[in-house]
């Protein structure tokens, strides 16, 4: 939940894992007179000893901020989210890949139905990159939403920019913290079975409705339905 702020202006972004988020840090980190609080981009780099809390401050859940702030503290609340299943996705090769939390013996697949299945709402589980995204919602605000898929981050640099300045900020909005997949990676390792993608779907059912997201369920059974 990084705090945005500019002279009486008090911005609460929620940072979900894997939509953007740090795209959107590092733009308000290159505005003059705007401070950017609670990131510590080093907090899981740093020993668990170390660590202030279960998660990095900016991946924060939306109930635990609550008890922190109240909601008449910020003056506005805004988020980027995305297609739950792009995100697991997104969010499986992160911890293969850079953290290595997810082994290279273990499919999105089997995660889904083992590891996924019984941690997703344990707060702070490996820093809440698979936790649903509508817990990272401050209860009750008002949030401007803006959809990854949709040119989410440049909708939420012009949000940015009316709040703070109320015109736009000649700055550019770059794409941060890019995954780039080995060669020795198997696309085949990111398949869902019909189970897994009935668990994943399950599991993040209050993301696909609230963010109207279709089901991937829906779209498999299209030609089948076609045919009858």
């Amino acid at each position: 939940m990084p705090l945005i702020k500019y002279k009486d202006v008090l911005l609460h972004f929620a940072h979900i894992p894997k939509c953007g988020g740090t795209s959107i840090e590092r733009y308000i980190q290159g505005l003059n007179g705007v401070s950017l609080a609670f990131v510590d981009e080093q907090y899981v780099a740093n020993p668990p000893q170390q660590h202030w809390n279960i998660s990095s401050p900016q991946h924060i859940d939306g109930e635990s901020i609550s008890r922190l702030f109240p909601k008449d503290f910020f003056t506005g609340f805004f988020t980027i989210v995305r297609d739950p299943i792009a995100r697991l996705e997104s969010a499986y090769k992160f911890q293969r890949l850079v953290e290595r939390r997810i082994g290279s013996d273990e499919t999105l697949d089997q995660f889904v139905k083992t590891r996924l299945l019984e941690n997703v709402l344990t707060k702070g589980w490996m820093d809440g990159h698979f936790y649903p995204q509508s817990g990272f919602f401050y209860p009750g605000a008002n949030y401007q939403v803006f959809k990854l898929e949709e040119n989410g981050a440049e909708k939420a640099k012009a949000f940015i920019d009316a709040a703070l300045f109320g015109n736009p900020a000649s700055q550019q909005m770059t794409h941060s913290n890019h995954l780039r997949v080995p060669e020795g990676f198997n696309p085949g390792d990111l398949v869902l079975s019909d189970e897994g993608l009935a668990v994943a779907e399950k599991i993040y059912g209050m993301d696909f409705d609230n963010f109207q997201y279709q089901r991937r369920s829906a779209v498999r059974q299209l030609p089948e339905a076609a045919a009858g």
